[in-house]
């Protein structure tokens, strides 16, 4: 539930979904614009500037920002769980700073060719709402970074095409459309989804027979396959 925290795929599932990011991926193995309209990076490959799209909305209503990224990025990088360990080893955070309210400029210690893809995984939290919802723990001023109320499931943070709608744990989640999307989203394009987060082949067979369920990506037994292939 907090993109700082979780890297399964599960996890990263909700974060694509709820979350935006700077670049994004494509078929081809690169990155497109998403966030950031453009970049440029220096000659010798440690400064990277970012120019942001404008008019990005949060689920909160609030406009993201360059301060948002510096913040995610931080976060990220001093929470040290999740995807973290991408960007900890190369990412100098005394450098890294926003110029303006939407130009983004992140120094790296030395040159790393990946940085660019690597930034798929950088989810860019509304950091207004976040620092709201800080509690006590160990990131000095920072308390736990919110980490507490962000994994409760009570809200998500993020301005992605879908937003948090109900959280069980160990049960499911459930996503609806964010009708406030600067993005494009595909025309069919469903404006509930709901992610089980059980494993069980019979509930899966089950679920799948009754229609309560349309994909898996569990692994499940021939006689599942078997079954599920002559479903009408």
């Amino acid at each position: 539930m907090d993109p700082a925290v979780g890297s399964d795929e599960a996890s990263s599932v909700y974060f694509i979904n709820v979350y935006d990011t700077l670049v994004y991926p494509t078929k081809e193995g690169t990155v497109k614009p998403h966030v950031a309209e453009r970049w440029e990076v220096s000659e010798d490959g440690l400064t990277w500037t970012f120019y942001l799209r404008k008019g990005v909305k949060f689920h909160s209503g609030r406009e993201l920002t360059a301060e948002d990224v510096v913040f995610s990025l931080r976060r990220m990088i001093i929470i040290g769980e999740g995807y973290g360990y991408l960007f900890k080893p190369y990412v100098d955070l005394e450098k890294t700073r926003a110029l303006d309210k939407y130009t983004v400029q992140i120094v790296l210690k030395n040159p790393f060719g990946p940085f660019l893809i690597t930034l798929v995984r950088l989810y860019i939290v509304d950091s207004e709402l976040v620092k709201q919802h800080i509690a006590e723990g160990p990131y000095g001023e920072m308390g736990d970074y919110g980490k507490t109320w962000l994994m409760s499931g009570e809200r998500d943070a993020g301005s992605g095409p879908y937003k948090l709608h109900e959280y069980k744990r160990g049960e499911s989640v459930t996503l609806v459309k964010f009708d406030d999307y600067w993005g494009e989203t595909a025309p069919n394009a469903p404006t509930k989804v709901i992610m089980y987060g059980f494993t069980e082949p019979t509930t899966i067979r089950t679920m799948i027979e009754k229609r309560q369920l349309e994909v898996t990506d569990q692994w499940q037994p021939l006689e599942n396959y078997e079954a599920m292939s002559k479903i009408p």
